[in-house]
């Protein structure tokens, strides 16, 4: 048991302790999704902080103020306790931030924007470093990269089909509605809208029957990839809008359950 007059210590002590990250730090575009992931888990209101907490998160995300977070030494699945450690540290007015295109310490850059470090109270050091927003963050950063990255070939098909002057009739929507995928299908129905109008594009019997698999297999082979993205992007958006801390608290306090939900469950 820990007495109630050395509850704000054990969270100090508790954040200290697991701020043991090393290598180098998380893009800053990364650190900023961990700090806007981890204010989102705790705004669900069952990780037991007071709204200061959750307003000073707010308040480094509006004054671009960035935790320099190491990459290594997290638990991922388990909970990120270590990245997100020193995440908290910047909440306390301790650590490093990037903050103006610069690397210093966080009270500096708190003190030009005029934030006040928090001192924290029963839970909230628990609350702020039990979760997955480490993973989650990069996990969403990479998506976004790669849901561009897919469309990007798509463009890239379309000016393909122009050059070699494909046949637009592989794209059809009979052709694509009969097969069931509804990726496949849309892959189609956009490849079908970049080529429209082209004056390089062929119809079938006009140069050839066919073109090769290549070309005219464009939306099943895209279509998988999206496939894939979208159950990525299932995943992220459940993990996103989760509460993933341990305990949890329900019931204004009257209930309170240790579970496993910071463990990811992909």
């Amino acid at each position: 048991m820990i007495d109630a007059e050395d509850a704000e210590q054990l969270q100090w002590n508790l954040i200290h302790s697991h701020a043991c990250g090393v290598g180098e730090p998380f893009p800053e575009v990364v650190s900023r999704a961990m700090v806007l992931l981890r204010a989102n888990a705790l705004l669900k209101g069952f990780s037991g902080v007071r709204p200061v907490v959750i307003e000073r998160l707010i308040d480094l995300l509006n004054a671009h103020i960035h935790p320099v977070i190491p990459q290594q030494g997290s638990l991922g699945a388990s909970g990120d306790l270590a990245p997100l450690s020193h995440l908290a540290l910047v909440l306390m007015g301790e650590g490093e931030v990037f903050y103006k295109g610069e690397r210093m310490e966080a009270i500096v850059a708190l003190s030009k924007e005029g934030i006040l470090p928090v001192t924290l109270k029963a839970k909230e050091g628990l609350a702020l470093i039990n979760g997955t927003q480490a993973m989650t963050g990069m996990g969403l950063v990479n998506y976004i990269e790669a849901e561009q990255l897919a469309h990007q070939t798509e463009a890239i098909a379309s000016l393909t089909l122009e050059g070699l002057r494909g046949i637009e009739d592989a794209f059809d929507p009979d052709v694509h509605l009969a097969r069931g995928y509804r990726q496949q299908t849309e892959v189609a129905e956009r490849i079908s809208r970049m080529i429209s109008g082209s004056q390089l594009i062929t119809k079938q019997g006009e140069l050839r029957v066919q073109d090769a698999y290549s070309l005219r297999c464009i939306p099943q082979v895209h279509g998988a990839s999206w496939q894939t993205l979208d159950y990525v992007k299932e995943k992220l958006e459940i993990e996103m809008n989760a509460a993933t801390d341990n305990p949890l608290i329900f019931d204004d306090g009257e209930k309170v359950i240790s579970g496993g939900t910071s463990m990811a469950s992909r």
